[in-house]
């Protein structure tokens, strides 16, 4: 088993939340995100039922967990958190078991 480790967010918006300022801010967490050990890729996606899906890749959970800490205290990370109806988030972590790529 590989220790490639994906964490999966599944959430709705807080209602004073405007999708396009919500978009702009996710952009901010994308450079943070970039910037951390490990880090693969992230893609963010809207679900029919307005929730949204954020997921992100890593090398292996260690680095996952050490960039969630760091996430809390970044500035642009917890004005992404204030978007988010906190009530609504699931969290996951897996590990990859297989994948394949175009």
């Amino acid at each position: 088993m590989t220790e490639q480790t994906v964490s999966v967010y599944q959430f709705s918006l807080a209602d004073n939340t405007q999708e396009d300022e919500f978009l702009s801010v996710s952009a901010k967490s994308d450079t943070f995100l970039k910037k951390q050990k490990g880090f693969q890729y992230r893609s963010l996606s809207k679900i029919d039922d307005n929730s949204w899906l954020d997921i992100v890749y890593w090398s292996d959970l260690a680095s996952a967990q050490q960039a969630n800490a760091a996430f809390e205290k970044d500035e642009d990370c917890k004005r992404f958190m204030s978007m988010l109806n906190m009530d609504s988030i699931k969290m996951q972590k897996a590990y990859i078991v297989s994948q394949v790529m175009a």
